[in-house]
């Protein structure tokens, strides 16, 4: 019986897990199903540059979290994360508040989710406190570390 739940435990986290390329495949098929007016999308367009576009769309490429944001704004789509509770996210803050409330929820403290990650503790620290970003490989590093799961709505 206990063999069984392991097995169930580790297709779990399998599931979860998530690299950028599949993020990535994710944001342009929110893209391509959205039907956004230009008008609508425009102000969002105008705060990305064709770079930052480019390497979403290719997987590729440095961009951080809150261009992720802009792209995802920019489709008129939000996602949900799921972990101990269940977030529906729709701004960079959101997304600050699920990280942050979610390591409390798993008994991590920063300096140990920092290990866990390799990413500074600074780093962690400076984005959930709202005094800085966090590039897209370190949020995916971060909601895997903590069996976070991503679905786009």
């Amino acid at each position: 019986m206990r063999w069984l739940y392991l097995i169930t435990k580790t297709a779990k986290i399998k599931q979860i897990d998530m690299n950028c390329t599949e993020l990535c495949e994710q944001l342009v098929k929110q893209k391509d199903e959205a039907h956004v007016r230009l008008k609508d999308s425009l102000p969002y367009i105008l705060q990305l540059s064709n770079k930052k576009i480019e390497a979403i769309e290719r997987g590729f490429g440095s961009f951080n979290v809150n261009d992720m944001m802009l792209y995802i704004l920019m489709c008129k789509a939000s996602f949900i994360l799921t972990g101990q509770e269940y977030w529906i996210i729709s701004t960079v803050d959101d997304l600050r508040e699920c990280i942050k409330r979610e390591r409390e929820f798993a008994g991590i403290s920063s300096r140990q989710l920092a290990k866990n990650v390799k990413v500074p503790m600074t780093v962690i620290d400076a984005f959930e406190n709202r005094d800085g970003g966090l590039r897209i490989e370190s949020f995916l590093d971060i909601i895997n570390a903590l069996d976070i799961e991503i679905q786009f709505e």
